[in-house]
């Protein structure tokens, strides 16, 4: 590289005044080698338009303002990082691509905008718990960004201190009653990102929030039924065309007004009607009647609507 760095030099014409002179441009004046800088030309040792090269300028020298168009860089660019990191610095938001001294590299965005990489192909896996979670279905390798993830799902608690075992929530047998609650506490920290709530507590139904959603909802409640052997059916109806969308059977199998304690889950998905109309939570016992209480509603966005 060298030799031929010296042969650029050794056949480099003799400046002219005529002759009109391209950024990069490379002439000798007086025994001296210039390189032009601005693309004008002039007495090359005014230092105006030229500046002085010699092969050590040449073999450091990238051109300030980048190759000519068909004239590229065919080689490597190589960084010096076994003494220090290097970086390649933008002069805008501090951004910068760093080589470290261990052979990792860092892409910086400092000012807060997105980091963007087109047909992105990770070879071995992504690394790091804190920032992406191992979606990992059948053992293939796919992550997603944990702030996305994470701030997609979530669920609420709704627990219930107005229906009590001396007060009870009581509905007839044959009659689809609902499930209320009055004064209620809740644990709303692992909400989704920008979800207020998943019950309506003025409603008494449960919200939907995105077309598309879905839902788990466990329904804890204690509840006695005045009949051996009785059984109930509980439902979410959210009205309109389809009305009951999700539904189960408990049975009563302690006897006669002994207390059982329920834990039932209700898989649901929210479209239009659910949005428009909410969803009441429905309890038809169907052979005797039944007492509720101790409520406790845990609806859990398992995922958000595309």
């Amino acid at each position: 590289m060298a030799t031929q760095r010296s042969k650029l030099i050794n056949d480099a014409p003799e400046w002219s005044e005529k002759q009109r002179y391209k950024v990069n441009a490379v002439v000798v004046y007086n025994d001296v080698v210039y390189q032009n800088i601005t693309g004008s030309n002039s007495i090359p040792s005014l230092l105006t338009d030229w500046i002085k090269i010699s092969i050590n300028d040449l073999i450091d020298f990238i051109p300030i303002n980048g190759t000519d168009i068909g004239n590229p860089v065919i080689g490597d660019i190589e960084f010096d990082n076994l003494n220090g990191n290097k970086r390649i610095k933008g002069n805008s938001s501090g951004s910068y691509i760093e080589f470290i001294d261990d052979g990792a590299i860092n892409i910086n965005y400092e000012s807060g905008s997105n980091v963007r990489i087109n047909n992105l192909n990770i070879k071995e896996r992504l690394s790091g718990e804190s920032d992406y979670s191992n979606i990992d279905p059948e053992n293939k390798q796919i992550y997603a960004q944990r702030s996305y993830v994470d701030n997609q799902t979530g669920w609420e608690q709704i627990t219930d201190t107005t229906y009590t075992v001396g007060s009870p929530l009581t509905i007839s047998e044959g009659v689809t009653g609902k499930i209320l609650t009055g004064t209620v506490t809740r644990i709303t920290t692992q909400l989704p990102d920008g979800v207020i709530e998943f019950w309506n507590n003025t409603t008494k139904k449960l919200m939907a929030i995105n077309n598309g959603d879905a839902f788990t909802l466990s329904l804890r409640f204690k509840a006695k039924m005045n009949v051996g052997n009785g059984y109930a059916d509980v439902a979410i109806n959210i009205g309109g065309a389809l009305n009951v969308i999700s539904q189960e059977t408990i049975l009563f199998s302690k006897g006669s007004n002994n207390e059982q304690r329920f834990d039932i889950d209700l898989s649901y998905f929210t479209g239009t009607t659910f949005i428009a109309n909410g969803g009441d939570i429905e309890v038809t016992p169907l052979n005797g009647n039944i007492e509720i209480y101790d409520i406790v509603l845990v609806p859990i966005r398992t995922h958000k609507g595309k």
